[in-house]
Order: C-alpha cells, then sequence, then structure tokens
C-alpha cells in the first residue's frame, strides 16, 4: 500500500497496526463507552464521542476474539 504523503492516511495505517487487541484493550474501551457523561448541552459532541468509542471497541472485536458478558462483567469490577 503506497500512502505517499497523505498524513491522515498515515496516521491511521500507523494506529491499525499498533492497535490494542489485548482484552485490557476491550476493557478498556468499553468502559469508555458506558461511562462517557454529557459535560453542558453540546449533544453533538457527546454523541460525537460515544461514536468513536464505538467504532474503536468495534474494531478490537472479531470472531477470534468476541465480546462476551465475562468481558462486561470484568469492566464493571
Amino acid at each position: 500500500m503506497e500512502l505517499g504523503t497523505d498524513t491522515p492516511a498515515i496516521w491511521a495505517a500507523l494506529h491499525k497496526a499498533h492497535q490494542d487487541c489485548s482484552a485490557g484493550g476491550c476493557m478498556y474501551w468499553l468502559r469508555r463507552l458506558v461511562t462517557t457523561k454529557i459535560t453542558g448541552e453540546d449533544i453533538k459532541s457527546h454523541i460525537d464521542a460515544m461514536s468513536t468509542n464505538s467504532e474503536r471497541l468495534t474494531a478490537l472485536i472479531t470472531k477470534a476474539k468476541p465480546l462476551t458478558v465475562a468481558d462486561i462483567h470484568a469492566t464493571g469490577l
């Protein structure tokens, strides 16, 4: 894949290459997803934050490493 000088694409590729696929990574993003609170009256930024957290959690979930009930319970501890 040739990225050239496309800085956003380079950062996206770097992020994907170094993504934390451990159980701890899933627990981190799950906790961020369920504990994000709205601050102020800006609902759009709150929804954007929730969406970003959800996307990052979803990126870590695969058929080989599914999100389990045990992961959800462990996050609550």
